[in-house]
Protein backbone atom coordinates (compact mmCIF):
# COMPACT_ATOMS: atom_id res chain seq x y z
CA UNK A 1 0.00 0.00 0.00
CA UNK A 2 2.89 2.36 0.74
CA UNK A 3 4.28 1.86 -2.76
CA UNK A 4 0.82 2.46 -4.23
CA UNK A 5 0.62 5.73 -2.31
CA UNK A 6 4.05 6.78 -3.61
CA UNK A 7 3.09 6.11 -7.24
CA UNK A 8 -0.20 7.95 -6.86
CA UNK A 9 1.55 10.92 -5.25
CA UNK A 10 4.22 11.14 -7.96
CA UNK A 11 1.66 10.98 -10.79
CA UNK A 12 -0.35 13.67 -9.00
CA UNK A 13 2.78 15.83 -8.72
CA UNK A 14 3.08 15.61 -12.52
CA UNK A 15 -0.64 16.51 -12.81
CA UNK A 16 -1.39 13.14 -14.39
CA UNK A 17 -4.46 11.03 -13.46
CA UNK A 18 -3.66 7.48 -12.32
CA UNK A 19 -5.84 4.58 -11.28
CA UNK A 20 -3.98 1.72 -9.57
CA UNK A 21 -5.96 -1.45 -10.07
CA UNK A 22 -6.08 -4.45 -7.75
CA UNK A 23 -6.86 -6.84 -10.63
CA UNK A 24 -4.98 -7.42 -13.92
CA UNK A 25 -6.11 -5.30 -16.84
CA UNK A 26 -6.30 -8.40 -19.04
CA UNK A 27 -6.30 -12.16 -18.58
CA UNK A 28 -2.63 -12.24 -19.60
CA UNK A 29 -1.13 -12.88 -16.16
CA UNK A 30 -1.56 -11.83 -12.56
CA UNK A 31 2.20 -11.40 -12.11
CA UNK A 32 3.33 -9.02 -14.87
CA UNK A 33 3.14 -5.24 -14.82
CA UNK A 34 0.33 -3.87 -16.99
CA UNK A 35 -0.29 -0.26 -17.97
CA UNK A 36 -2.92 1.30 -20.20
CA UNK A 37 -4.60 4.58 -21.08
CA UNK A 38 -8.38 4.65 -20.71
CA UNK A 39 -10.69 7.20 -22.23
CA UNK A 40 -13.62 8.09 -20.02
CA UNK A 41 -16.69 9.42 -21.90
CA UNK A 42 -18.29 11.24 -18.95
CA UNK A 43 -16.64 13.56 -18.25
CA UNK A 44 -14.62 13.32 -21.46
CA UNK A 45 -11.13 12.64 -20.16
CA UNK A 46 -8.24 10.17 -20.06
CA UNK A 47 -6.35 8.44 -17.28
CA UNK A 48 -3.52 5.97 -16.80
CA UNK A 49 -4.39 2.55 -15.40
CA UNK A 50 -1.59 0.57 -13.82
CA UNK A 51 -1.42 -2.90 -12.32
CA UNK A 52 1.83 -3.69 -10.46
CA UNK A 53 1.61 -7.46 -10.64
CA UNK A 54 3.89 -9.54 -8.42
CA UNK A 55 5.39 -7.92 -5.30
CA UNK A 56 8.88 -8.57 -6.71
CA UNK A 57 8.19 -6.17 -9.61
CA UNK A 58 9.71 -2.72 -9.38
CA UNK A 59 7.63 0.21 -10.63
CA UNK A 60 8.97 3.67 -9.78
CA UNK A 61 8.68 7.25 -10.99
CA UNK A 62 12.23 8.56 -11.49
CA UNK A 63 11.56 12.12 -12.56
CA UNK A 64 8.67 14.48 -13.25
CA UNK A 65 8.05 17.70 -15.16
CA UNK A 66 4.95 19.29 -13.67
CA UNK A 67 4.83 22.06 -16.28
CA UNK A 68 4.89 19.65 -19.22
CA UNK A 69 2.74 17.07 -17.36
CA UNK A 70 5.22 14.27 -18.07
CA UNK A 71 7.21 11.74 -16.03
CA UNK A 72 9.75 8.94 -16.42
CA UNK A 73 8.50 5.53 -15.28
CA UNK A 74 10.87 2.65 -14.47
CA UNK A 75 9.60 -0.94 -14.74
CA UNK A 76 11.77 -3.92 -13.79
CA UNK A 77 10.45 -7.43 -13.35
CA UNK A 78 12.13 -10.87 -13.30
CA UNK A 79 11.92 -13.12 -16.32
CA UNK A 80 8.68 -15.09 -16.15
CA UNK A 81 6.29 -16.74 -18.57
CA UNK A 82 2.89 -15.25 -19.35
CA UNK A 83 0.07 -15.90 -21.79
CA UNK A 84 -1.00 -13.73 -24.71
CA UNK A 85 -4.25 -14.13 -26.64
CA UNK A 86 -4.00 -13.64 -30.40
CA UNK A 87 -6.31 -14.07 -33.33
CA UNK A 88 -5.98 -17.45 -35.03
CA UNK A 89 -5.07 -15.53 -38.19
CA UNK A 90 -2.16 -13.78 -36.46
CA UNK A 91 1.31 -14.52 -37.82
CA UNK A 92 3.37 -16.28 -35.16
CA UNK A 93 7.10 -15.84 -34.82
CA UNK A 94 9.16 -19.02 -35.39
CA UNK A 95 9.53 -20.98 -32.16
CA UNK A 96 6.39 -19.53 -30.56
CA UNK A 97 4.90 -21.97 -28.06
CA UNK A 98 1.16 -22.41 -28.55
CA UNK A 99 -0.52 -23.33 -25.26
CA UNK A 100 -4.08 -23.88 -26.46
CA UNK A 101 -6.77 -22.70 -28.81
CA UNK A 102 -10.08 -21.19 -27.75
CA UNK A 103 -12.62 -20.44 -30.46
CA UNK A 104 -11.14 -17.81 -32.79
CA UNK A 105 -8.18 -17.17 -30.51
CA UNK A 106 -4.86 -18.85 -29.94
CA UNK A 107 -3.10 -18.55 -26.59
CA UNK A 108 0.70 -18.42 -26.82
CA UNK A 109 3.47 -18.25 -24.25
CA UNK A 110 5.73 -15.23 -24.00
CA UNK A 111 8.32 -14.15 -21.43
CA UNK A 112 9.08 -10.91 -19.65
CA UNK A 113 12.58 -9.57 -20.15
CA UNK A 114 14.73 -9.35 -17.05
CA UNK A 115 15.86 -5.80 -17.78
CA UNK A 116 15.02 -2.30 -16.66
CA UNK A 117 12.57 -0.57 -18.98
CA UNK A 118 12.06 3.19 -18.99
CA UNK A 119 8.97 4.96 -20.30
CA UNK A 120 8.13 8.60 -20.89
CA UNK A 121 4.48 9.01 -19.89
CA UNK A 122 2.37 12.12 -19.96
CA UNK A 123 0.48 14.64 -22.04
CA UNK A 124 1.25 15.42 -25.70
CA UNK A 125 -0.97 18.14 -27.14
CA UNK A 126 -4.42 17.01 -25.96
CA UNK A 127 -3.91 13.31 -25.21
CA UNK A 128 -1.97 11.05 -22.87
CA UNK A 129 0.80 8.85 -24.25
CA UNK A 130 3.30 6.13 -23.29
CA UNK A 131 6.64 5.83 -25.09
CA UNK A 132 9.30 3.25 -24.27
CA UNK A 133 12.73 4.88 -24.26
CA UNK A 134 15.74 3.48 -26.12
CA UNK A 135 17.91 3.80 -23.01
CA UNK A 136 17.61 4.41 -19.30
CA UNK A 137 17.30 8.00 -18.06
CA UNK A 138 16.19 9.58 -14.79
CA UNK A 139 14.58 12.87 -15.85
CA UNK A 140 12.03 14.12 -18.35
CA UNK A 141 14.48 16.42 -20.22
CA UNK A 142 16.85 13.47 -20.66
CA UNK A 143 13.94 11.31 -21.82
CA UNK A 144 12.99 13.82 -24.49
CA UNK A 145 16.62 14.00 -25.55
CA UNK A 146 16.78 10.18 -25.75
CA UNK A 147 13.76 10.22 -28.09
CA UNK A 148 15.21 12.90 -30.37
CA UNK A 149 16.16 11.41 -33.72
CA UNK A 150 19.91 11.72 -34.48
CA UNK A 151 19.10 13.71 -37.62
CA UNK A 152 17.34 16.34 -35.53
CA UNK A 153 19.63 19.08 -34.15
CA UNK A 154 19.25 19.89 -30.46
CA UNK A 155 18.10 23.37 -31.51
CA UNK A 156 15.14 21.77 -33.31
CA UNK A 157 15.83 24.04 -36.28
CA UNK A 158 17.68 23.74 -39.59
CA UNK A 159 18.89 26.82 -41.46
CA UNK A 160 16.78 29.01 -39.20
CA UNK A 161 13.62 27.06 -40.01
CA UNK A 162 11.89 25.22 -37.15
CA UNK A 163 11.57 21.44 -37.18
CA UNK A 164 7.96 20.41 -36.72
CA UNK A 165 6.73 17.31 -34.92
CA UNK A 166 3.57 15.22 -34.86
CA UNK A 167 3.65 12.36 -32.39
CA UNK A 168 6.70 10.20 -33.09
CA UNK A 169 7.53 11.91 -36.42
CA UNK A 170 9.90 14.84 -36.95
CA UNK A 171 9.57 16.95 -40.12
CA UNK A 172 12.87 18.45 -41.26
CA UNK A 173 12.81 21.47 -43.60
CA UNK A 174 14.88 21.26 -46.80
CA UNK A 175 16.83 23.92 -48.65
CA UNK A 176 15.47 25.26 -51.95
CA UNK A 177 17.93 23.16 -53.92
CA UNK A 178 17.02 20.04 -51.95
CA UNK A 179 13.31 20.64 -52.56
CA UNK A 180 13.97 21.03 -56.29
CA UNK A 181 15.95 17.77 -56.33
CA UNK A 182 13.23 15.86 -54.49
CA UNK A 183 10.54 17.25 -56.80
CA UNK A 184 12.47 15.88 -59.79
CA UNK A 185 12.98 12.49 -58.14
CA UNK A 186 9.32 12.32 -57.11
CA UNK A 187 8.16 13.04 -60.66
CA UNK A 188 10.30 10.16 -61.91
CA UNK A 189 9.45 7.83 -59.03
CA UNK A 190 6.37 6.65 -57.20
CA UNK A 191 4.51 9.11 -54.99
CA UNK A 192 1.91 7.49 -52.76
CA UNK A 193 -1.09 9.55 -51.76
CA UNK A 194 -3.35 9.59 -48.69
CA UNK A 195 -1.38 6.89 -46.94
CA UNK A 196 0.20 6.34 -43.55
CA UNK A 197 3.84 7.41 -43.45
CA UNK A 198 5.01 4.17 -41.86
CA UNK A 199 2.94 2.10 -44.29
CA UNK A 200 4.37 3.89 -47.32
CA UNK A 201 7.90 3.37 -46.00
CA UNK A 202 7.33 -0.29 -45.11
CA UNK A 203 7.91 0.28 -41.40
CA UNK A 204 6.10 -1.91 -38.89
CA UNK A 205 4.00 0.21 -36.57
CA UNK A 206 1.05 -0.58 -34.34
CA UNK A 207 -1.78 1.87 -33.80
CA UNK A 208 -3.42 4.46 -35.98
CA UNK A 209 -1.35 5.84 -38.88
CA UNK A 210 -0.13 9.37 -39.46
CA UNK A 211 -1.65 9.88 -42.93
CA UNK A 212 0.02 12.24 -45.39
CA UNK A 213 -1.32 13.70 -48.64
CA UNK A 214 1.87 12.67 -50.47
CA UNK A 215 4.73 10.37 -49.46
CA UNK A 216 7.87 9.67 -51.47
CA UNK A 217 10.53 7.16 -50.37
CA UNK A 218 13.82 7.27 -52.26
CA UNK A 219 16.16 4.37 -53.03
CA UNK A 220 18.03 4.93 -49.75
CA UNK A 221 14.73 4.50 -47.87
CA UNK A 222 14.72 8.19 -46.89
CA UNK A 223 11.14 9.44 -46.44
CA UNK A 224 9.74 12.72 -47.75
CA UNK A 225 6.20 14.05 -47.36
CA UNK A 226 4.19 16.99 -48.66
CA UNK A 227 0.75 18.37 -47.93
CA UNK A 228 -1.38 17.70 -44.88
CA UNK A 229 -0.42 15.13 -42.25
CA UNK A 230 -3.34 13.87 -40.17
CA UNK A 231 -3.77 11.80 -37.01
CA UNK A 232 -6.85 11.65 -34.76
CA UNK A 233 -4.87 12.50 -31.60
CA UNK A 234 -2.83 15.37 -33.03
CA UNK A 235 -3.35 18.66 -34.80
CA UNK A 236 -3.15 18.39 -38.58
CA UNK A 237 -0.02 20.02 -39.95
CA UNK A 238 0.45 21.44 -43.45
CA UNK A 239 3.73 21.10 -45.32
CA UNK A 240 3.67 23.21 -48.48
CA UNK A 241 7.03 21.91 -49.74
CA UNK A 242 8.60 18.48 -49.71
CA UNK A 243 9.94 17.82 -46.21
CA UNK A 244 12.13 15.03 -44.91
CA UNK A 245 10.48 13.01 -42.14
CA UNK A 246 12.21 10.81 -39.55
CA UNK A 247 10.80 8.86 -36.58
CA UNK A 248 11.89 9.43 -33.02
CA UNK A 249 13.91 6.77 -31.22
CA UNK A 250 11.01 5.23 -29.33
CA UNK A 251 11.09 1.44 -29.11
CA UNK A 252 8.31 0.64 -31.55
CA UNK A 253 7.84 -3.05 -30.83
CA UNK A 254 4.85 -3.37 -28.54
CA UNK A 255 6.24 -3.51 -24.97
CA UNK A 256 5.16 -6.39 -22.76
CA UNK A 257 2.27 -5.39 -20.49
CA UNK A 258 1.69 -2.06 -22.27
CA UNK A 259 -1.84 -2.28 -23.63
CA UNK A 260 -2.13 1.23 -25.05
CA UNK A 261 -1.37 1.85 -28.72
CA UNK A 262 -1.29 5.37 -30.22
Amino acid sequence: MLHHDSLSRRFAEARLPLHLTEAPLTRTSEEIVQIDISRVPRPKSELFRLYRGAPSNRVDVLGIDRGERQLVLLVHEPRRAFEVRLSRSARLEPGTRVLRREGRQVIVEQHTQDRKRHFLCGMDEAHLFIAELPRGVSSVPLAREALRAPEVPSSHAIGGQPIRRQGEWFFLPLSTSQVTAIEALARAGVVRRDIGIAQAAGLGRAGRPHVADEVYVDLRRVIFVRGHVRHPDHKTIELREWTRVVPNRERFERPQGVLWID
